[in-house]
């Protein structure tokens, strides 16, 4: 079973437009061992602290972005088809960082 893995090692960027009410957001690209984009993977950022989820299904370009997290830890699961489950521990997402 082929891998998939998250690119661009989670960009975790403040969100602008929202950064008054204290958010940020998570975003990157899902790939294949070969470089080629997946799309329509399933990726699920779950903070940690407070077992909330949110799901986003990649584009065609294999892109995913979680907008207005909450700043905490989370873990980031991406799942395929046809491909084994990728899982990012520990990502901690700040405001202003």
């Amino acid at each position: 079973m082929r891998s998939i893995r998250l690119v661009a090692a989670f960009c975790l960027l403040t969100s602008l437009g929202w950064s008054q009410y204290g958010t940020g957001t998570i975003l990157g690209t899902v790939t294949d061992p070969s470089g080629a984009v997946v799309a329509g993977a399933q990726v699920v950022a779950k903070n940690l602290e407070t077992d909330g989820s949110r799901t986003f299904t990649t584009d065609e370009a294999g892109n995913y972005q979680f907008n207005a997290l909450q700043p905490g830890t989370y873990s980031v699961t991406t799942a395929a088809p046809g491909f084994k489950t990728g899982v990012v521990s520990k990502v901690v997402l700040r405001v202003n960082t």
